[in-house]
């Protein structure tokens, strides 16, 4: 028995030595790292989700603002923040299109907003629409995939503050 072990052993590392296979397997070993770490984040991603969806404070309908489409604000952030920059450079070469955060866009939505309900419903949105959009980005990194998280994520000290002046100026009290 053991002989026929040393021999399957001395078979694979000569199936190794050359320099073809160990690259395959070398391949094959990194692809197999990168699925781990994958179905790792997925799986912390979900639990994160799911706790977050169950601890969220619940939105009183009553309290809304009428008019405003929390979906097509969480959109409009979107946009202007993590969409409006994810071409990165190649915008600019290609499209003459400016990267960055849109500033000037995520006031005039927190601009929109007239209730703490308001806020907590963009909050919402904006995790729904996150999920939605979020194939690639989760895959590199889940600090946006919160409303608050966003904000920190994508805006300077200065900009965050008067973010929270304007929610502040409308009797709302925000939570980055």
């Amino acid at each position: 028995m053991s002989k026929n072990v040393t021999g399957k052993f001395k078979s694979t590392v000569e199936w190794l030595s050359k320099p073809s296979n160990a690259i395959v397997v070398a391949v094959l070993l990194v692809l197999l790292v990168a699925l781990v770490m994958f179905a790792t984040r997925k799986i912390k991603t979900a639990i994160a989700n799911a706790r977050d969806k169950a601890n969220a404070p619940q939105v009183n309908q009553s309290n809304l603002t009428p008019g405003l489409n929390f979906s097509e604000l969480a959109r409009r952030l979107w946009d202007a923040t993590v969409a409006y920059h994810s071409l990165g450079s190649a915008s600019i070469l290609l499209f003459n299109m400016p990267t960055g955060t849109n500033e000037e866009e995520v006031y005039a939505i927190l601009g929109t907003l007239r209730t703490q309900d308001d806020y907590l419903a963009l909050k919402q949105a904006w995790r729904n629409y996150y999920d939605q959009q979020s194939g690639f980005t989760t895959w590199v990194t889940n600090a946006v995939s919160t409303l608050p998280g966003m904000l920190n994520d994508e805006l300077r000290r200065k900009e965050l503050a008067r973010c929270r002046a304007i929610l502040e100026a409308n009797g709302i009290t925000p939570d980055f």
